[in-house]
C-alpha cells in the first residue's frame, strides 16, 4: 500500500515536472521567434541603411536568437526522450567532423569583441 502510494506520487511528480517543462519551452519560444523575425525583418529591409558595426550588431542579436532557439529546443527534446515520447535513432557519425563544426564554432565566439 505504502509503495502503490510513492508510486503514484513519483508518477504525479514527473508529470508535473514534464508540464513545467513545456510550459516554460513555450515561454521561451515565443518571445525568441519574434526577435528572429523581427531582426531578419530589419535586415532584409534596411540593407542599404544601416552601417557596418550596425549590421554587425544585428547579426549578432540573430546569431544569439538562434542559440537560444535551439538551446531551447533541446530542453523539449531531452524532456520528451525522458518522457517516452520519443526515441534515440542510433547512427554513426564522423567524431572529426563533428569536432571541427563545433570548433570553429567556438573560434569564431572566440574572436567577437566582449566574448
Amino acid at each position: 500500500m505504502v509503495l502503490a502510494r510513492r508510486d503514484e506520487g513519483n508518477a504525479l511528480q514527473k508529470s508535473c515536472a514534464i508540464d513545467v517543462t513545456r510550459m516554460m519551452v513555450h515561454d521561451l519560444r515565443n518571445p525568441d521567434g519574434t526577435i528572429l523575425t523581427a531582426s531578419s525583418c530589419l535586415a532584409a529591409d534596411s540593407a542599404s541603411i544601416l552601417s557596418s558595426e550596425q549590421h554587425q550588431t544585428l547579426q549578432i542579436a540573430r546569431t544569439s536568437a538562434q542559440r537560444m532557439l535551439d538551446l531551447v529546443n533541446g530542453i523539449l527534446d531531452v524532456n520528451q526522450l525522458e518522457s517516452g515520447q520519443i526515441s534515440l535513432d542510433w547512427a554513426r557519425i564522423q567524431l572529426d567532423q563533428l569536432v571541427d563544426r563545433d570548433d570553429a564554432d567556438i573560434s569564431s565566439r572566440r574572436s567577437k569583441p566582449r566574448i
